[in-house]
Order: structure tokens, then sequence, then C-alpha cells
């Protein structure tokens, strides 16, 4: 979350955030960073009333892009400890740092439950609304308050860089029929009034187009530096559609509804 005197920003996972939060604080001088994915319900009184701006992206992106960040992250993590003693593990935890910062409990748990494969994963994020008892073992090691990992790790001395969902917010699913990316964003834009979205397609031009309604005037230098800026937080992956078999790609389709109703968003072509 970002807030400016203009607008806030609200940095939904996976899509394009870390961009646009990079532009913001670039490009308004006393902009603020107040929490690593806190939702619109974390924001301070003081600047309710301001114009929201969020990001989204197809939800067949969402699930290759988690996964691939989320794969990424644990390998990295696994290459730099093996071999490490456990001890050393402990103690950095006791001492505020946790080394697998940025690597959701959420993906951990799913992944221990099974095959971490795209389609093993993904089917069970999809499906977390309808497995109850895979709900309730998330529900007891997410945290009970944001910035840390999980309930049993500490809050992070140097910051902390994951999905930072708290048990509290993750309880309501148990009654939606939907999947967890459509859940995620209701959760992180609930109560926004009339918020503009930055499709992460089209993530540099739609940022320029809210600007330009919102009334900045932005010189052509800023305005080159948000067409012209590097790419931030950029995950590596094969085409979305290679993930996908049929049948995955339908559920998707099935399962975030809301999502795709409300944006028009198209399947990915599976095979490509």
């Amino acid at each position: 979350m970002i807030v400016t005197d203009d607008f806030i920003f609200i940095h939904l996972h996976k899509a394009g955030g870390s961009f646009i939060g990079k532009v913001i604080l670039a490009l308004f001088p006393g902009a603020k960073r107040l929490g690593y994915h806190y939702p619109l319900a974390c924001l301070p009184q003081a600047y309710r009333g301001l114009p929201v701006l969020g990001s989204v992206r197809s939800p067949w992106e969402f699930y290759v892009s988690y996964h691939a960040f989320q794969q990424r992250l644990v390998s990295q993590f696994e290459t730099a400890w093996r071999g490490r003693p456990a001890g050393e593990y402990d103690a950095l935890c006791r001492s505020g740092i946790d080394p697998r910062n940025g690597i959701d409990i959420l993906f951990d748990t799913l992944c221990e439950m099974g095959e971490p494969s795209f389609a093993e994963v993904t089917t069970r994020l999809l499906d977390l609304s309808a497995s109850p008892a895979t709900l309730e073992r998330l529900l007891a090691l997410l945290p009970a308050e944001r910035d840390r990992r999980g309930r049993y790790t500490p809050v992070q001395r140097d910051g902390f860089r994951g999905m930072n969902l708290t048990s509290a917010d993750l309880a309501p699913l148990r009654d939606r029929d939907e999947g967890f990316y459509s859940f995620l964003f209701q959760h992180m834009y609930a109560g926004a009034v009339n918020p503009f979205f930055v499709r992460n397609s089209h993530l540099r031009e739609d940022l320029l187009t809210f600007f330009d309604q919102l009334g900045c005037r932005l010189t052509p230098a800023r305005k080159r530096y948000i067409f012209h800026a590097a790419p931030e937080n950029v995950t590596p992956h094969a085409d979305p559609g290679s993930y996908y078999t049929p049948a995955l790609a339908d559920r998707v389709g099935r399962k975030e509804r809301y999502l795709v109703e409300r944006f028009g968003f198209q399947p990915v072509r599976v095979g490509h």
C-alpha cells in the first residue's frame, strides 16, 4: 500500500504492482509505503476518501506467475541452505530474520500435501473453498498478524516480502464458492469506491491514463519514464498456455468467473 496526497495504491499480488510502486515513489514527492500487500481495509482514516488505484491480471496468467515465482524462491533457498546446520536457521528466526521470508506459507503447505507441480498446486488453490480439511490446516498455520510468514515465525526485522495474508483474512473463503485469485482480489479491494484498475497486459498505458484522469500534469520526461523504466520483480516463465491442459484451463475459467466476467479476460490458448 502506497499513499500520496492525491490517491492511494493497493498492491494486489503478481499483477504489476512492484513496477507501479516504483513509478509512484519516483514521480510523486511525499509518497510513502504503509505496508507490503496491505488490503484497503488497513488504510488509515486520514486517507479515506482518496481515489483508489489497483492492478489486476488474467487469472490464467496469475497462477502461472505465482507458481513460477514461488518455485524460484524455493530453489534459491534450497541452494543457499544446502548443507548448513539447522541450528543456524533456528537462530536467525529467533533474531527476527526468517531465511524463507518471501516464500508463502500457503505455497509451502500446498506443496507439502503432494506433487508441487503447477497443475497440482493450482488445482488446490482453485478448490480451497471446497476442501475444508486443507483450508483448516492453512488457517492453523497462517499468522494472526501481518508482516510474518506464519503463526510460529517472527515478525521480520528487515521487512516482510510475502503474501501477507492472516488467518482472519483467509477464513471467509470457507463460505465462498470461488477460486483463490478472485477471493484475493475482493479481499484486497473491499470497500473501494470506483477504483481504477491497471491491467497487467497494458500496464504503462493504463497507468498513464489513470494519471491523466486524475489531473496530474506529468512532464514529457515523467511520461517517458513511465514508458521506458525497467520492469520490476518479473518472474521468467514460458507462455502461460503451455502450463495448462484444456481441463485445467476450463476449471480456472469456472472458478475465477468473478474476475473473468468483470474484466472480460480471455482464456489462454492451451499448448502455446
